[in-house]
């Protein structure tokens, strides 16, 4: 993994001016790539890449980025893994095209050497990438298909510039840091903040499976467009192949996306929960592939909701080298601390635990190996459960409910506080009234959700891969994982498992009355008892004794009452006040809405200063 940034002005001989910002971005972010750093300006002065490198592969520095083509002509600035580079590297090489290091970064130049946006889809990785072809005068920025990773960039008409971080970004000079409403109304929704929005006005994110290009040739009048090459999509049409067949092939291709993200010049393990996900990871790398990994949990001392012991288990059971960490939960509540690693606020509570087991991880291996993307592609989520139970009750009853008429749609159900932080209700009351665009998406959301033309759990899925998956999983795993550079790969998000997903019935993963990801856990059969595969689901977040009400409300007014507090002055006053006043009442209290109010605080109090 990397950090990667570039600037691009509309006027020449400005190098002075691209290598100090260049070197601020770099500078932010060194964490995401300790290893070395790079800056590349064209002749003329006008465009610049940076990029710091954490050597994974080819360690030698003839992989020091940027890289460029023979005949320089073409630079690239890379972040991620392309794990069919060889394939590709043989195609290339049988064009006339030769290669000097053994590194992925090196197929770019001459992959895109004709600008053919086409060709993104012949790469199979996680990645986010800027590349400068200095003949046409055209930037292409590209993002991967889930969008394991970020990449961040700023408009207007003088300047242009991208990095693979928001607050290594904003250093640039000048920056304005004016907050977007927008984005802050998703945030009370989600408790995280989409793409393309970003916590400031005027910084977007490229949408995973997206990709940007800028024509600067006509300097006066440049070309912007973005358009998307990639998308994980449901397919209405269902393969017919028996169960048996579609195990076995769910194998075979796990198989070969661990095989390939076991590719690398350096110490190589694996997060290990009380999941299904991580522990087929774990028995097709033991078991299948033969190898002798090293798995890594953390657990939480005093307190019945941690995974370590039954992560031991599973670890004894399939030969792992395992290694856990016992944490005290009453010691873990440290939102200050957690929001100030934040690269942009993200409520997720499990941003800490992730921290802590990548930072417990690094101290032996510099990749590892995840189980994320599974409760996605498979639908594994017990909302997916309740949302699905809820269905056939609904049905059971459907002509009582029509003469009465409280049908709940799926929307209404799914959109309800087992997905939502708040309602729109509640938000437009929070932040005094909501913009038309936040009102367009939440129905376009609704919309999608209700449309009966292909099944709920698909529906549901749907939205989780465009929205939750990026928007809080994977950017609270890069995030965290890169600030103790460390890279984490992702088996379950491989594009040919996904694409097989894709095309899964219903009954293929749910089970009703609560079997979820069904074809998962069948597969799972094969490498572990049945006991440890049907445990019940838990998440990866705070210990619910890591934290007491009457700290939380003590926290609450110092921080969100406070008459200093940036949220207060952002919010409508009166409906904020109340609001957060309620939750001094037990029976009003929710962990869920506090965390990300208090996150934000803090975010925009250390960022904003």
């Amino acid at each position: 993994m990397c950090g990667i940034a570039g600037i691009i002005t509309l006027k020449k001989n400005n190098s002075e001016y691209i290598f100090r910002n260049l070197n601020l971005i770099l500078n932010e972010m060194h964490y995401r790539g300790p290893n070395d750093s790079g800056i590349w300006i064209n002749e003329k002065g006008n465009v610049g890449l940076g990029h710091n490198r954490l050597s994974i592969i080819d360690l030698n520095k003839r992989g020091k980025q940027p890289m460029s083509d023979h005949d320089k002509k073409v630079f690239t600035t890379f972040n991620g893994e392309i794990y069919n580079f060889k394939n590709l590297k043989k195609k290339l090489d049988k064009q006339g095209f030769k290669f000097k290091t053994q590194t992925d970064t090196e197929i770019l130049p001459y992959l895109f050497n004709d600008l053919n946006v086409s060709n993104l889809s012949k790469l199979d990785g996680m990645f986010a990438f800027g590349l400068w072809h200095e003949k046409n005068k055209t930037l292409l920025l590209a993002r991967d298909l889930f969008g394991k990773k970020p990449l961040y960039y700023f408009y207007d008409e003088n300047i242009f510039v991208f990095a693979s971080e928001l607050k290594a970004l904003s250093k640039i000079q000048n920056f304005s840091k004016k907050i977007n409403k927008e984005a802050l109304e998703n945030y009370f929704l989600f408790q995280y903040i989409p793409a393309p929005l970003t916590i400031y006005k005027n910084v977007k994110k490229l949408k995973p499976g997206n990709c940007l290009t800028l024509n600067i040739k006509n300097m006066k009048k440049p070309i912007l467009t973005i358009q998307n090459y990639n998308k994980f999509e449901i397919k209405r049409k269902k393969n017919s192949y028996p169960y048996i067949h579609k195990l076995k092939t769910l194998k075979d291709l796990i198989i070969s996306a661990v095989e390939k993200r076991l590719l690398s010049d350096v110490p190589l393990g694996m997060f290990l929960s009380g999941g299904v996900d991580s522990s087929i990871i774990a028995a097709i790398a033991t078991k299948e592939i033969g190898v002798k990994i090293k798995s890594f949990s953390i657990g939480f001392s005093n307190t019945s909701e941690s995974e370590h012991k039954v992560a031991k288990q599973i670890s004894e059971h399939l030969g792992t080298e395992h290694h856990q960490k016992l944490i005290d939960s009453k010691n873990l509540f440290d939102v200050k601390y957690i929001a100030s690693m934040l690269d942009e606020p993200n409520g997720d509570s499990s941003c800490l635990p992730t921290y802590l087991v990548s930072k417990f991880a690094k101290e032996k291996v510099t990749v590892a190996l995840s189980g994320d993307g599974g409760d996605e592609v498979f639908g594994g989520y017990n909302r997916y459960k309740d949302t699905l139970n809820e269905e056939l009750i609904w049905i059971k009853k459907l002509l009582f409910v029509l003469k009465n008429k409280k049908f709940k749609r799926v929307s209404d159900r799914y959109l309800s506080s087992r997905y939502l932080i708040f309602d729109p209700g509640e938000i437009k009351k929070i932040l005094g009234s909501v913009s038309e665009k936040f009102n367009s998406m939440f129905l376009e959301l609704s919309s999608r959700l209700n449309d009966e033309s292909y099944n709920v759990l698909d529906r549901m899925r749907q939205i989780d891969s465009e929205y939750y998956l990026p928007g809080a999983v994977l950017s609270k795993v890069d995030r965290m994982s890169m600030r103790n550079s460390l890279e984490v790969r992702s088996p379950l998000l491989d594009i040919n498992v996904s694409k097989f997903a894709e095309s899964l019935p219903v009954q293929d993963m749910w089970e009703s009355p609560s079997n979820t990801k069904k074809i998962l856990k069948d597969l799972a059969k094969d490498y572990l008892p049945a006991e440890l595969i049907n445990l019940p689901k838990r998440g990866f977040g705070l210990p619910s004794n890591s934290w007491s009400h009457k700290e939380i409300i003590k926290m609450v007014e110092l921080t969100l009452l406070n008459k200093k507090s940036y949220l207060k002055n952002i919010t409508d006053g009166d409906s904020y006040l109340s609001m957060i006043s309620s939750m001094r009442n037990k029976q009003n209290f929710s962990i869920y809405k506090i965390w990300p109010l208090l996150i934000m605080e803090y975010w925009l109090k250390e960022n904003l200063n």
